[in-house]
């Protein structure tokens, strides 16, 4: 018999009770209840309601902490849980919400003085936290100090139910690791008038939660405490073993993780092993929040935490209003929303907000949110652009037009007149492969026009003042998303490094850029919440979008615009993909030599050759299918009829002429037609 099976312990939890009847003073009962083997206790419609949010590492930034409660916010979880460094903050976020305040006291060891303890949460507790998570002396628990025990704990709860606070008695299981000692543990919580116990701070070198231990607990405490298991738990499936054995709370840190699992989000897979990227890497902090210098008139604040930055840019732009560009959903999910709102509240800073921005965004929609934003414009009013490329794009195209009030987003990107101006324009960028936070250029959608129109504009007049890259906000992008704009990136540099005015300069960001997606997006694709791997695809990101700023681009983007002009939800990074494969074997005989270099890590092998094209091709298009990449234009609906007509849309949007002529080989309705035909 197992010797965590109910009938092993059932015997052994009632011996303990009686021991510590004898053994210590409390008014409480050790055992206020028949030992029994099932309950069931938990109403809830989703885990969501069953987590507690959480960021307890010593790093952790003020930033950091804003977008966790954002996230709770949205996500509805029960909790977020912070060190008390970051009580207030997190209590001035969530007040008023269904979501707690939670704080750790003594943590991780446990091994402070009671009184210490109790200042800790009578403060605590003052200023609004409504629950505690205390560490158990260990130390005094092994060497048998029960009543010292008992005490410690029946303090911390006194001091919390003063302010109707919750306790919750972390005891630390895997270190404690016989059945006895967690009955122990447990049975003192009950009797010292705890409401939780706990599995475990996560930071033990025994490990986290275990389902056998959160089982036991269970038979412990019956219905009269709540159980929560926390460490380790980075999964639905975990997650739900935990519940299944009886917990009531969950501790996590990756709560954004689970609730997708549970919706079914589609997890993509690498289909390598993947192994851990270079160590030259871990050379780099990234909490280290720093300043990009190109790209921005002003700069590009880079790194976890980079959020926080917004209050500088603030205090620096002064604006009498700002105006927000935004799509539905995301700048809230991420939790920049949260940070956002309360460094304008902190100034008393007015906004007003438009998050109706689609994919390709349309000339329609940058009209209305001009048409929105005048109503308060004058010389000190900025726009914000809060998302992807997408509602950058559009942020840029609102801010020339609020300079040009007879001007529309159609005269504007048929380039009736010259975009010489723009209101100050800030972006809070929550892609890594858009590179439109360093770059002059901006697109949008005309699909009045016949035929239907994605132009481009270029314009040193909408460099953004500032730009924010915070890893930290890439958390909830989805692994499709991830991968997509990652090839968005890919394609930068692919076509800035081989236009006919390439530099040293641009060809050196491309092979960095390359070097980076191929170390990175697998380990991305496997764990979306890895805050280091979301660092470097936007720093590959970023380097695609100052690569095209220096050399330009050509024929895919050229090709690509047409394809979402005429299927406006097409995403770009997609566009892209389906036709890059046959972009590369097009220029591959003239610069094979550059791409057989940048594009080593993801198709080795190759001497940059001529007669490599369609082998280079298809190693490519193998690398895309990897990342799970297998659309093509025959799935969304083309066929070789509908060629001819894609060419005459590409020929018939303005700049796109432009970007054909700097391709390093010539590329004709012929070449086009070929391009485009290998669907």
């Amino acid at each position: 018999m197992s010797e965590w099976s109910f009938e092993s312990n059932k015997a052994l939890i009632e011996e303990r009770a009686a021991f510590l009847a004898s053994k210590v003073d409390t008014e409480g009962e050790f055992l206020p209840q028949r030992v029994r083997e099932s309950f069931e206790l938990f109403p809830h419609h989703s885990i969501a309601e069953m987590i507690d949010h959480t960021v307890l590492a010593s790093d952790a930034k003020v930033g950091q902490v804003a977008v966790l409660c954002g996230e709770a916010l949205d996500n509805g979880f029960a909790s977020v849980c912070v060190n008390p460094c970051h009580a207030g903050r997190a209590v001035s976020v969530l007040k008023g919400s269904s979501v707690l305040t939670c704080c750790v006291i003594g943590f991780p060891l446990g091994s402070m003085s009671t009184r210490g303890k109790v200042a800790e949460v009578e403060e605590l507790v003052e200023m609004g936290v409504e629950e505690i998570d205390m560490v158990i002396n260990v130390g005094l628990l092994k060497s048998g100090y029960f009543q010292a025990v008992h005490d410690d704990i029946q303090a911390i709860a006194a001091a919390c139910h003063k302010g109707d606070t919750h306790l919750k008695v972390i005891i630390e299981a895997t270190c404690l690791q016989s059945p006895r000692l967690i009955i122990d543990a447990c049975l003192l919580s009950v009797a010292a008038n705890a409401d939780y116990v706990k599995t475990s701070t996560g930071m033990h070198k025994n490990g986290g939660a275990k389902a056998d231990h959160v089982r036991l607990m269970r038979w412990c405490v019956g219905d009269r405490l709540g159980v929560k298991a926390a460490g380790g738990i980075g999964s639905y499936a975990d997650a739900m073993a935990m519940v299944s054995a009886g917990a009531s709370r969950i501790g996590a840190s990756k709560g954004i993780k689970i609730v997708a699992e549970e919706a079914g989000a589609p997890m993509a897979v690498p289909a390598t092993p993947v192994e851990n990227p270079s160590s030259y890497y871990d050379g780099f902090d990234i909490n280290n929040v720093v300043t990009l210098k190109y790209g921005t008139s002003k700069g590009c604040f880079f790194g976890c935490g980079a959020i926080e930055k917004f209050g500088d840019i603030l205090d620096d732009l002064k604006p009498s209003c700002v105006g927000f560009v935004t799509s539905k959903g995301a700048y809230k999910r991420t939790g920049a929303w949260a940070v956002i709102q309360r460094i304008m509240g902190e100034r008393n800073v007015p906004h007003l907000l438009f998050d109706k921005i689609c994919t390709n965004p349309t000339g329609a929609l940058v009209d209305e949110c001009t048409e929105m934003f005048r109503s308060r414009f004058d010389e000190n009013f900025v726009v914000c652009a809060i998302g992807g490329g997408s509602p950058i794009d559009a942020a840029k195209s609102v801010a020339v037009l609020l300079r040009y009030p007879a001007e529309t987003s159609r005269s504007l990107y048929l380039q009736e007149f010259a975009a010489s101006e723009a209101a100050p324009l800030v972006a809070v960028n929550l892609t890594a492969g858009t590179g439109t936070e360093v770059d002059r250029f901006a697109v949008v959608s005309l699909l009045k026009e016949d035929p239907p129109l994605k132009p481009i504009l270029v314009s040193d007049s909408i460099y953004p003042c500032y730009s924010i890259n915070d890893p930290f906000l890439l958390r909830t992008l989805p692994p499709r998303l991830t991968v997509l704009t990652a090839v968005d990136a890919l394609n930068h540099v692919m076509e800035a490094c081989t236009t006919s005015v390439r530099t040293p300069f641009s060809a050196a960001l491309a092979q960095n850029c390359v070097q980076i997606v191929a170390d990175w997006l697998p380990v991305a694709m496997k764990d979306g919440m890895n805050l280091q791997a979301r660092y470097w695809l936007h720093m590959a990101a970023a380097m695609g979008g100052m690569a095209f700023d220096e050399s330009l681009l050509h024929i895919t983007h050229a090709l690509e615009h047409t394809l979402s002009a005429l299927i406006p939800d097409l995403a770009h990074g997609l566009g892209l993909a389906m036709i890059q494969p046959a972009v590369m074997g097009h220029i591959w005989p003239a610069v094979g030599n550059i791409l057989a270099t940048v594009f080593a890590p993801i198709i080795p092998g190759f001497k940059g050759v001529p007669s490599e094209a369609a082998k280079a091709s298809g190693a490519l298009k193998t690398w895309l299918h990897s990342v799970g990449v297998t659309d093509s234009l025959a799935t969304h609906g083309f066929t070789q009829k509908d060629v001819a007509r894609l060419v005459h849309c590409t020929r018939s949007c303005p700049g796109m002429d432009g970007l054909l002529s700097i391709s390093p080989v010539p590329c004709g309705d012929d070449a086009m037609a070929a391009i485009f035909s290998g669907m």
